[in-house]
């Protein structure tokens, strides 16, 4: 995304000043299509980006986080993805209150049971927690924003 974003408005500056045929060229058989697509363009769009008439793009390069923005682009219009987003939501509060209800369960008990009920409790009650903790700092981000970097060689 970030490299077609910097392409267009390239291609965008440089169209401004001259046409398409100087930007690039296409020197097999196999860019028919896009020589084709490129006529076509000329002819209703006298080869300009934008097109005459239409709206005009942003000028300013957008940032990485507004281009590698999962939740705008992908995870408002997929359906499967804003439901596993819900369950994640309700599966932490679920936690949440899992939590805290353990863990005032094993204090209002009394003395007797507290070993033999208590331990596993809250054994429990921190698995959850740290369930809780994984899905709000690893798996909820990944529906947001992840920064996509280039390994360094």
């Amino acid at each position: 995304m970030v490299l077609l974003h910097f392409q267009e408005h390239c291609l965008q500056d440089f169209s401004q000043n001259s046409t398409w045929k100087a930007a690039y060229k296409l020197p097999t058989s196999a860019d028919l299509l896009v020589i084709e697509f490129r006529h076509w363009f000329d002819r209703y769009c006298q080869g300009r980006i934008p097109c005459p008439g239409s709206p005009a793009q942003a000028t300013v390069p957008l940032s990485r986080a507004a281009l590698l923005d999962r939740y705008q682009q992908h995870t408002l219009i997929c359906h499967s993805c804003r439901r596993a987003l819900a369950i994640i939501h309700r599966l932490q509060w679920g936690l949440l209150g899992y939590f805290a209800v353990a863990v005032a369960i094993a204090a209002l008990l009394p003395d007797p049971l507290r070993l033999r009920v208590c331990l596993p409790l809250a054994t429990s009650a921190l698995l959850g927690l740290g369930l809780y903790t994984w899905l709000k700092l690893w798996l909820e981000p990944r529906f947001y924003f992840i920064d996509y970097v280039h390994p360094k060689k």
